[in-house]
Parts: C-alpha cells; structure tokens; sequence
C-alpha cells in the first residue's frame, strides 16, 4: 500500500512538472512579444527640439524714450522670439566677431533669460560663441548694421556678433512693428534706496521692472486640466497586472506596483523612491533635452506652459543631487501663481518625483479695473511686513504683476495680484484694493 502511494505521488509530481513547463513555454507571453509592447511608443506628445525648450524670461522692446515689456503669452512675444533665436542660429549665424558696437548704435531689444540659453557648439545658437549660456542678449542698430550683444550670468563681461545687411533690416523692421498701443510703458528701478515714508526704507536690488502707470486687468477664467487617465497610466506602468488600487476619503486613486506610486486627483503626483540615489550628471543640454522628453511622455507640454527652472538641487538623506524644474501657465504676459504648476526631480536613472497640478486659461471674465500704483503696492507691502512682522531692513527682490489661482473646486479663477518679494517674504495683494491673499515665508 505504501509503495503504491509513492507510485502515485511519482506520477502526479512529473505531470505537474510537464504542466508547468507547458505553462511556461505557451501559456505566457513570449519575451519576443514582451519586447514588441515595449517598444511601443506610448507619450502624450513628442519631445521638443532643444531650439523649442528655452524662452525668453522676459523681453523689453526700447522705442525711444518708453520700454515695452513682452512676456510668454503676450500677442506678439513669439513673433519676436522666433525671429530674434532664428537669426541666432545656423551656420554663420553672428560669424563675424566684432569688439563693442559703436556707442551711438541703438538698442531695439533686451532680451533676458531664466533659465540660462545654452550657447556655442552643440547648441542651435550663437554657434562661434566662446561663451556657453548666456543671461542676456541686447539687440542693437545702427545705419544698416545690427549686433547681438551676448553676455554670461553674473559677468560683465560681454562679445558681441554682427549680422549681415539683409538680416540687420528684417530685424530693425521686426522691433518697429511691436504696437504700443494697449501696453504699459515700464519703468528700470535703480538699484539704492527707496524712501516709502518716515522710517520706512526699501532698499533696491539690481533688475527689477515694474510698469510705470497703472493697468487694466480683470479676473481670469480658467479650467482644470484633465489628461487621458488611461494613457497617463500607460504611460507609468508598463506592465498594469502589477498595480493595485487604493481610493481615498476624498475619493482620490493611488496605483503602485509595489515600486513606483501615482497619485491621481485634480492633479497627478508621481513617485519612485528607488531611482532616488542614482547619480546626476547630466550636462546642462543634456537635461533640458531630458526635460523635454519627460514632460513630453508624462502629460505634454501645453501652449500655454514655460519652463521657469532648472537647476542641481540637494535632496535625500544623505544629500543626493537631482534635477529640479519647475513650469507654470502664462496667460496674456502674465504668470498664474498658486497651485497652477508643475515640479520634477529627475537625474541619470529617469523620473524620480512628478507634481502636476495645471489650469488652463481661458478668458478674461468680469469687468476690468485699474491695478494700484507699483508704489501704492510697495509701500503696502512695506509696511505690513514692517508693523505686522517687524522685519527690518526690507530689500525688494522681485516685483510684478500676475493673476493667483483661487483653491475653489467649482469655479477656478485668476485674481490679479501685486506679487511682491521682501526680504525673502513673497507677499501677493490684490491689484484692485491691496488686500492681503497670501503670504508665502522663506
């Protein structure tokens, strides 16, 4: 009887094994199939060329006396870029190298960025450049010449580069047909100090432009963005029989396989804690061209949206360095300041934290009213944070205008504000009566 339950157990333990082998021959997905699916594109959009990437922080166009200010969404910010980076670009582009232009050439344009523009060899721009990136550009004119004055972050030092007579015009006429009409003339503060009312000093740090008169502005309508909840998932997880997933109190999903999680609600936030301690040691275009491939695959890059930052930030214990950028929405030449933004943290080893939280605009909704003075606005802040806080020696580190996205589920508007930053302390009043919204430390 015993050897007969041994012949038995014989039996049933080899057609078990033929079992399994069968099972793992035919019944799963061949590594050739698995492959095939994974080479499978799957992104919201393709990755802009690195000539896409980078814009202008800012543009002040200079007609005679006035500066006019151009920003991403202003009507004809584009117009400008586009021309001013194509004459940048190519072989021979600002070949000839020249010392200073003349001193009674005229600038057209100031153009300003932040991020940095790469430039030189294996960028599209300035491909003679003995410089690498630059911080500003100034486009300046004279009879039938036009020069691209280049200089380096925090430098004074400068090359300039000349263009030839056909491009010198198409740019001159280019700067002349930017309308004044409906703009703001800005004011350049000096830097030194600001006299706001007794006892109450500002002193004024170097590039701070604010509009000379008061404008007109009125509340934005806006609509939260919704991705593809499918592709978006796809685009995360190769393999979805892995992932679970977790609801929330407040109804929001969390999918994880175990390594990587998302988090979906009215944005997405995505984490892979092991890709953490991977090293970072991307080249500058090296990671905005990563940049562009990251945000084209998880999401899209939307018209509206700017990249505002890039940079090697400390982050992890012990202290790894990973890429940090950030974008946020422009609408008519104006940011959209609150939650409306987007934050990634990647390095070599891919995508490690992802918070996407976007508006899109829409439309100007209510009637338009005049914004308070900038000195109005200055001397508001001032002074708040002078009583309110007791910060002494107030410095002015930043100062615009911008509309604030409110937190309310049903109805997303843009307020405009006065975003004004004092000694570290970002303080948004609203443009119409300067009443406090936020206060956001250091």
């Amino acid at each position: 009887m015993h050897g007969r339950l041994k012949s038995f157990l014989l039996v049933f333990l080899v057609a078990l094994s033929l079992f399994l082998t069968y099972q793992l021959w035919y019944g799963r997905m061949t590594a050739a199939v698995i492959d095939e699916k994974l080479d499978e594109p799957v992104y919201f959009e393709k990755p802009r060329p690195l000539a896409e990437i980078i814009t202008p922080q800012r543009i002040f166009v200079h007609r005679k006396e006035e500066l006019y200010h151009l920003r991403e969404g202003d009507r004809d910010f584009h117009l400008v870029w586009d021309s001013v980076s194509a004459a940048m670009q190519g072989e021979g582009s600002g070949s000839a190298l020249t010392g200073t232009p003349p001193e009674d050439s005229r600038v057209l344009l100031t153009v300003q960025f932040s991020p940095v523009l790469p430039v030189g060899p294996g960028t599209p721009w300035l491909i003679d450049s003995r410089f690498r990136v630059l911080e500003q550009i100034e486009l300046r004119h004279l009879e039938d010449k036009a020069w691209i004055v280049a200089r380096e972050p925090g430098k004074g030092e400068a090359e300039a580069f000349l263009f030839p007579p056909d491009q010198a015009a198409l740019l001159y006429e280019l700067c002349n047909s930017v309308s004044p009409a409906g703009r703001a003339p800005y004011l350049r503060l000096s830097p030194g100090e600001l006299q706001l009312g007794p006892g109450l000093k500002v002193s004024i740090t170097e590039g701070i432009y604010v509009p000379g008169v008061p404008v007109q502005l009125a509340e934005l309508a806006l609509k939260q963005e919704r991705l593809d909840q499918e592709l978006l998932l796809n685009t995360f997880f190769v393999n979805r029989s892995l992932v679970r997933v977790i609801e929330e109190r407040d109804r929001s999903l969390i999918y994880t396989d175990g390594e990587k999680g998302l988090r979906l609600s009215r944005g997405l936030d995505y984490w892979h804690p092991q890709l953490a301690q991977e090293p970072a040691t991307l080249t500058y275009v090296s990671a905005l061209n990563t940049v562009s491939r990251l945000i084209g695959y998880y999401g899209g890059w939307p018209e509206t949206l700017r990249l505002e930052s890039i940079a090697l930030v400390k982050k992890n214990v012990p202290p790894q360095e990973i890429y940090c950028t950030q974008w946020r929405s422009y609408f008519s030449g104006y940011p959209l300041l609150g939650k409306a933004h987007a934050t990634m943290f990647f390095n070599d080893g891919g995508l490690v934290e992802y918070q996407r939280n976007l508006c899109e605009p829409l439309y100007f909704a209510g009637s338009p009213f005049t914004t308070a003075h900038y000195l109005e606005a200055l001397q508001a802040a001032a002074v708040y944070l002078h009583t309110e806080k007791g910060t002494e020696n107030l410095v002015l580190e930043e100062m615009g205008l911008a509309f604030r996205v409110n937190d309310s589920v049903f109805q997303l508007r843009g307020v405009p504000v006065w975003a004004i930053r004092l000694s570290g302390t970002l303080l948004l009043l609203k443009a119409s009566d300067l009443t406090l919204l936020e206060e956001i430390a250091p």
